[in-house]
């Protein structure tokens, strides 16, 4: 009687693998119509390609580059800055701690995960095909972008904040307002201005 081991298996698993793999490919050659002088084309474009990367620029490109890159950059400065702006408010609505109630933090919160899931790359070229080229769509993208992101690590730096202080302010008869902007947002500072530089 043949013993199976699991080495046994594990060697029949991967010699199957090693022949099926390239029979299952070698089959659909046919329906893929793989053309062998296209590919060798192709490779020497590649190839080409590869190789200009390692030559040296041409100079009168340069302050050009530079003009754009800097232009990048302060689209990237100013969309976080407003960024900032808006989530800050907005967060403290989404914040469980913090929100007015419940159903509005909820809301706030999903909305903000509606924005999050939308990738920037493509609500920058939705917005340049509605508003046009230029700097705008880039700041509104990359704004709505980030406000999706800071609203969600603003609010649960809210939430984690110290019960301690809060109870207290509201014990001594403090209003709803008092109560966030003394008691909640202070703890919070370190964090909001962390994820803020990390945005």
């Amino acid at each position: 009687m043949k013993c199976v081991t699991p080495n046994s298996r594990l060697s029949a698993k991967t010699t199957t693998l090693a022949f099926g793999i390239p029979a299952v490919l070698l089959l659909l050659l046919p329906l893929i119509k793989f053309d062998p002088n296209k590919a060798y084309s192709s490779l020497g474009a590649l190839a080409h390609f590869v190789g200009r990367l390692f030559q040296a620029p041409d100079q009168k490109f340069l302050p050009t580059l530079f003009q754009l890159t800097g232009e990048s950059l302060l689209i990237a400065f100013v969309a976080v800055m407003i960024a900032i702006a808006i989530s800050f408010p907005i967060s403290i609505l989404a914040a469980r701690n913090t929100a007015p109630h419940p159903v509005i933090g909820t809301l706030v919160r999903g909305i903000a995960s509606i924005f999050r899931a939308i990738p920037d790359l493509i609500l920058a070229l939705l917005l340049a095909s509605a508003i046009g080229l230029g700097n705008l769509p880039g700041v509104i993208a990359l704004s709505v972008s980030g406000f999706g992101f800071l609203v969600k690590v603003y609010a649960e730096s809210l939430e984690v904040v110290s019960r301690g202080p809060v109870e207290g302010l509201a014990a001594c008869g403090a209003d709803g307002f008092s109560v966030r902007w003394i008691g909640v947002v202070p703890q919070a500072i370190p964090d909001l201005v962390s994820y803020s530089l990390y945005q």
